[in-house]
């Protein structure tokens, strides 16, 4: 398993990383597969800062705050325009109908499979038109895919984060 090392210093870093993984994200083909990004760290880590920039990059547009009380929250991927050369055309991309969802489970300190059924967790996770992030996805571990990305956030000092990224 590989994994990167990355040293974020100050917040609007660590949104213009998240920023940049979610344009990576809205440019891939929807249908093909769905991404599972599980974001672990300690408290003031940089996990919602991240998420922010990650929607950001989506092109979601709404205020991203984190779910911690509802758990999950729902936002739709707005659809990409890519400019085409021939006669000026405008079409919309593949992105349209792609989801993002946003799960926190630090009010659940130990996600049950009841709980995750109630938020129907796994059919979103399976679902190939939707990126999911999962802040303290440790608590979950033993639900998420196999197929994955890790993010692990750790302080450094009062500014600087290490984020490592691995599969």
């Amino acid at each position: 398993m590989q994994a990167y090392e990355i040293e974020l210093r100050g917040e609007r870093a660590t949104r213009k990383a998240g920023q940049i993984l979610g344009e990576l994200l809205r440019q891939q083909p929807t249908g093909k597969r769905d991404f599972v990004l599980a974001l672990e760290g300690e408290l003031g880590a940089g996990k919602t800062t991240f998420i922010r920039g990650l929607a950001k990059g989506l092109g979601i547009r709404s205020k991203i705050t984190s779910p911690s009380f509802l758990v999950a929250k729902r936002y739709t991927i707005p659809s990409a325009r890519t400019r085409r050369r021939s006669f000026g055309l405008r079409p919309q991309d593949d992105g349209k109908g792609r989801v993002f969802w946003h799960f926190d489970f630090y009010r659940l300190e130990r996600p049950t499979q009841r709980d995750l059924e109630l938020l129907n967790f796994h059919q979103i996770l399976s679902d190939l038109h939707t990126i999911v992030a999962i802040e303290w996805a440790e608590r979950a571990m033993h639900s998420l895919p196999e197929k994955r990305l890790t993010l692990r956030f750790t302080t450094l000092n009062s500014r600087a984060r290490k984020l490592i990224v691995s599969e």
